[in-house]
C-alpha cells in the first residue's frame, strides 16, 4: 500500500504503529552505529517523515475545501448584508418622512405635553394604546381617553383627528419596520464578524 492510497485516519493509526518502532531504531543505531539494524525497525523513521508529509497534504485539501465553502457562505452573508442596507435606507426615509407631519410631531410629544397639564395618565393609559391599535372608538376606549378626540374639552395641542390618527399609525408601524431592518442588518453583521473571527483568511479575499 502506497502513501497515496491511505487515508487520514489510517495514518494516524499507522504513525501509532510505527513512533515505537523509530524510537527502537534510533535507540539501536545510536548504540550500534556500525550494525544492521533489524529488519523490522528499520526504515521506520524515514516511514514516518513520508506518513507526515502525507497527513499534512490531506490535512491542506480539507482546509482548502473548507475555506472554500466559508468563502461561498461569506459571500452569501455579504448579499444579504447589502439587501438589509437598503431595506434600512428605506424604511428609515419612510420613517423620517412621516415624521415630518405636524399630527406625528403632536402625538411624540403628547406623552410628556398631557403629563404637563396633568392628562398624563388617560393618554398613557387609554389614549395613546388605543389609537395606535387602529381599533374602533367603541372597541375600548374610555371617556377618560376620548377625551383627546374632543375638541369642546381639549387643548389644541393634543387634539386628534381620525386623519391624524391615520398618519400616526403608519408612522408607528414605520418605526417598527426601520427598528425590524436594523435588528436584521446587525444580526447579519454579527454573523460575518463571527465568520471573519473564525476564518481570518477570508477577510482579504474578496
Amino acid at each position: 500500500m502506497t502513501t497515496s492510497t491511505l487515508s487520514a485516519i489510517q495514518i494516524d493509526n499507522e504513525l501509532s504503529r510505527l513512533e515505537p518502532l523509530a524510537q527502537a531504531e534510533a535507540a539501536f543505531k545510536a548504540a550500534n552505529p556500525h550494525e544492521e539494524c533489524p529488519a523490522s525497525w528499520d526504515g521506520a523513521s524515514a516511514r514516518i517523515e513520508t506518513l507526515k508529509k502525507e497527513q499534512h497534504a490531506i490535512a491542506l485539501a480539507a482546509r482548502g475545501e473548507l475555506l472554500a465553502a466559508k468563502l461561498k457562505e461569506k459571500h452569501a452573508i455579504e448579499e444579504r448584508i447589502e439587501k438589509a442596507k437598503l431595506e434600512r435606507e428605506r424604511a428609515d426615509k419612510h420613517c423620517a418622512d412621516l415624521a415630518a407631519d405636524p399630527a406625528v410631531a403632536r402625538f411624540l410629544q403628547g406623552g410628556s405635553e398631557a403629563r404637563r397639564r396633568g392628562f398624563g395618565y388617560s393618554w398613557a393609559a387609554d389614549f395613546a394604546p388605543w389609537f395606535l391599535s387602529r381599533r374602533a372608538r367603541h372597541a375600548g376606549l374610555r371617556e377618560e381617553g376620548a377625551f383627546f378626540l374632543d375638541a369642546t374639552r381639549c387643548p389644541p395641542v393634543l387634539l386628534f383627528t381620525e386623519r391624524d390618527r391615520d398618519i400616526v399609525c403608519q408612522h408607528h408601524e414605520a418605526r417598527g419596520a426601520a427598528i425590524l431592518a436594523l435588528t436584521i442588518l446587525d444580526a447579519e453583521m454579527q454573523q460575518h464578524a463571527a465568520l471573519l473571527r473564525s476564518f481570518p483568511e477570508l477577510a482579504s479575499v474578496a
